[in-house]
């Protein structure tokens, strides 16, 4: 990384939109950040360049994570530096001290679904930047999102008896989008393909039973056509 003093590095415009994103999204990749926030088919080595020069300036982390696959190294994880907190804290209008500091991610696993989230979110900055007709109001973390979860009573039977049961549900991630005027809230599901059918199928009741007094749309992504078509059945069986 090259050493550059952090009192006489400039700031441009983009390297704050770095620093916001990096914030913002918990954590994501440079892949995330060059397919943002630089020309389409631009060469990934200048955002590399740049990101290395936030980073010997303490306005970035860069951690190397291990490979999913046990062979090379895997991707780069891209958060916020200590230099970055005054101006993500003045970005929100908070206190330094009111700022969160993000709990450390270090299994595989949870990262592999942080960046399929990631994923998810840049496609859908990207689209409604390309259609002036739909906006993306907002985006609310997973971690946030534990805060406050939503819990449903369900009520069910087993060996002829009636019993309840409290669903706590907490989605990947929730969003908003604007369009003429029109507001919509949505959730998100990043699944991998981890989950047993049997946790699965509560998720989807849970979700159903919630439609009942607040109607949401829930958005499932995962990973291959045979586990849509999984969830698609679990789903119409509850």
């Amino acid at each position: 990384m090259p050493r550059v003093a952090r009192s006489t590095m400039q700031l441009t415009p983009r390297d704050l939109a770095i620093v916001e994103m990096a914030y913002r999204f918990g954590g994501c990749t440079i892949e995330h950040v060059h397919r943002c926030l630089w020309p389409a088919r631009t060469a990934l080595s200048s955002c590399y360049r740049r990101i290395a020069h936030l980073v010997a300036a303490k306005f970035l982390l860069a951690t190397r994570l291990p490979s999913l696959t046990g062979q090379g190294s895997g991707r780069t994880l891209v958060t916020i530096g200590p230099a970055s907190r005054p101006l993500v804290a003045k970005l929100l209008g908070v206190p330094v001290a009111a700022l969160p500091r993000f709990p450390d991610v270090a299994t595989p696993l949870f990262l592999a679904h942080h960046f399929a989230v990631c994923d998810f979110r840049v496609a859908l900055e990207l689209a409604t930047a390309h259609d002036p007709s739909v906006t993306l109001v907002d985006w609310t973390l997973e971690s946030e999102l534990k805060r406050l979860p939503t819990r449903v009573t369900d009520a069910y039977a087993v060996q002829a008896k009636n019993r309840t049961r409290t669903i706590t549900l907490i989605p990947d991630g929730a969003f908003t989008l604007s369009h003429h005027g029109n507001t919509e809230r949505a959730y998100f599901e990043q699944d991998m393909a981890t989950m047993s059918p049997k946790r699965l199928a509560l998720k989807l009741r849970g979700y159903l039973i919630q439609q009942k007094e607040f109607p949401v749309p829930v958005f499932f992504v995962t990973l291959t056509e045979s586990r849509a078509a999984q969830i698609i059945d679990l789903a119409a069986r509850e």
